[in-house]
């Protein structure tokens, strides 16, 4: 971590890495700790499913009547996940804007323990039903002012730079020996280069941004008809474009993939109307603001990009998951390794949205 005054976290020199029954044994042991908990059956321990990176486990603690989530680190995640860069800027935004991040309680070495947020992970059928809420939340994330975790290089986008390392760490884990794909990683790199290219003359505007809108990270609260964000771990000043064009490519889902559920024009305008409407409305402190067909159309541009540049990060993420995560995951109930068969859809759809993009393009010259 780079200089600065102390965090006031508490911090467990625990590393859980064991059986899954030795797991939620630690897991239990290391809230026993946490929360002065005398009994081991004060506390309930289930192990939530789902996630492509980390295992993230549900705790009661009976007596307190109080729920947490642990979460453990996938294995090498911190070769891909600042850790230090995911707890500053959780810590700093809980300060400010307790509403928007939970409350952190611990720190141990693999892992977090933090506040649990009441609600279900929205399903990718489901993204369109609540897409007014998911925008509106989204803007305010976008005006959400908290010193950069790095001064040196301030509010720097984080997208190319990141998206860089891992093609690197892809290079270095030697993914190209076992895998056919449909891009080489220097044919990856010049497309990232393309598109950094464009976006640096375009001057899109930085804001802190979330960087994994997928359904999963979005919580419903069907009593408060309201949604909050979850799992931070990519959190950083970015390009606000990402943001919207990468959670335009997770309407397709996980697992099952499919890109045919990719949001249409009307759709991405509806949202984008929505989107900088509530940004206005929150920036300019007054309810009657005016969204013009000129932003609209402007900002509908700048998350298509980002659409492209959501394929090509993620893949090189894919990639590095596929040679380093221990999770038995398998894509879209073959027996083909996830980040695998990931990977290689995520490239075929971003020739395919290339495509129509340029086709687009030439139509409306």
């Amino acid at each position: 971590m780079n200089p600065r005054e102390p965090i006031n976290l508490k911090n467990f020199d625990i590393d859980i890495k064991k059986s899954s029954f030795e797991v939620e044994q630690a897991v239990t042991s290391l809230c026993q700790q946490l929360f002065a908990v005398t009994s081991s059956s004060d506390c309930e321990v289930k192990r939530l499913q789902g996630g492509t990176t980390n295992q993230l486990f549900l705790l009661h603690v009976l007596s307190q009547h109080r729920t947490v989530l642990v979460r453990i680190f996938g294995h090498k995640t911190s070769d891909l996940i600042d850790r230090d860069a995911e707890i500053w800027y959780l810590l700093k935004i809980n300060s400010t804007n307790p509403e928007k991040v939970p409350e952190v309680h611990c720190r141990f070495a693999n892992g977090l323990v933090y506040e649990y947020i009441t609600g279900a992970s929205i399903q990718p059928q489901s993204m369109p039903l609540h897409y007014e809420q998911i925008a509106r939340e989204m803007a305010g994330w976008h005006l959400i002012e908290v010193e950069p975790f790095n001064k040196k290089e301030n509010k720097k986008p984080v997208i190319f730079q990141t998206t860089y390392s891992w093609i690197r760490q892809a290079r270095l884990a030697q993914v190209e020996t076992v895998l056919e794909l449909p891009l080489t990683l220097d044919e990856i790199e010049a497309e990232v280069k393309e598109i950094e290219k464009l976006v640096l003359q375009k001057q899109y505007p930085v804001t802190f941004c979330h960087n994994d809108l997928t359904y999963g990270n979005i919580v419903y609260d069907d009593e408060k008809n309201h949604v909050r964000f979850i799992d931070y771990e990519y959190c950083g000043y970015n390009y606000r474009g990402f943001d919207l064009g990468n959670h335009f490519c997770e309407y397709t889902g996980l697992d099952p993939m499919d890109i045919n559920k990719y949001p249409s024009k009307e759709h991405r305008r509806a949202f984008l109307f929505e989107y900088l409407t509530a940004f206005k409305q929150k920036s300019e402190e007054k309810q009657e603001v005016t969204v013009t067909e000129q932003e609209l159309d402007s900002l509908c541009e700048e998350a298509d990009i980002f659409a492209l540049m959501s394929n090509l990060q993620w893949s090189a993420w894919a990639l590095v998951q596929q040679r380093h995560s221990l999770l038995s995951l398998k894509w879209n109930q073959t027996e083909e390794n996830w980040y695998q068969g990931y990977t290689r859809t995520r490239l075929q759809w971003y020739l395919s949205l290339k495509d129509q993009m340029m086709e687009s393009c030439n139509n409306e010259m």
